[in-house]
């Protein structure tokens, strides 16, 4: 029985995609897949509605039914699987690239506290939704997921989130060049107003 629990254990974490030279598992892959689908859903396109609710109201998806079973758009040769799955490909060469120039410049970054607020988390919903934690991970993250085969993928995560954030606070402009960008391109500004008043009265008619 161990020994067929190895083999298991080698064929899912030895199945991989090749994404841009990196070796991705299907553990990973089906991790990558589930957090980038809920912070799509999740993520707000206008005041009061998420793409969820979007998605839901006026594109037919429903959570219940397995992504694979429901087309995108009307395409029957295109579902919400692919639709999802291409968007992780998107999130893991990101994050890849994100990791490779953290490393290169010295980043340093300690995923206890981001981690343990993350599972946290993570058990509290499990709590709220009647599930064992166990049960909960193999939903949420793919059949084979557990605490332990998927945290070195997701501390991954963190830390590539981390540093994104840290970029962007650096690239970030800050007052005085914000100022001085408006003054060279105030005429740009004021073009794009009116032309925008002009619309908004065109469209109130």
């Amino acid at each position: 029985r161990r020994q067929r629990q190895m083999c298991i254990s080698d064929r899912i974490h030895n199945e991989y995609i090749d994404v841009d030279g990196d070796k991705i598992s299907k553990i990973e892959f089906d991790f990558y897949y589930s957090m980038t689908k809920q912070n799509i859903l999740n993520q707000e396109l206008f005041s009061g509605m998420t793409y969820g609710s979007y998605f839901a109201s006026y594109m037919g998806y429903d959570t219940s039914k397995s992504d694979s079973s429901q087309t995108y758009g009307g395409n029957s040769d295109y579902t919400w699987y692919d639709y999802f799955a291409n968007a992780a490909l998107s999130t893991i060469k990101e994050d890849k690239a994100l990791l490779k120039d953290a490393d290169k410049n010295g980043f340093t970054y300690n995923a206890d506290d981001d981690y343990n607020n993350f599972i946290d988390n993570l058990k509290s919903s499990a709590d709220s939704a009647g599930s064992s934690v166990k049960d909960y991970y193999k939903t949420v993250f793919g059949e084979n997921a557990t605490e332990k085969n998927i945290k070195g993928y997701l501390c991954s995560y963190l830390k590539a989130a981390s540093y994104q954030g840290e970029l962007q606070t650096k690239l970030k402009p800050d007052d005085a060049e914000i100022a001085s960008y408006y003054e060279e391109h105030k005429d740009d500004y004021a073009v794009s107003y009116t032309h925008l008043r002009a619309h908004e009265t065109l469209s109130d008619l």
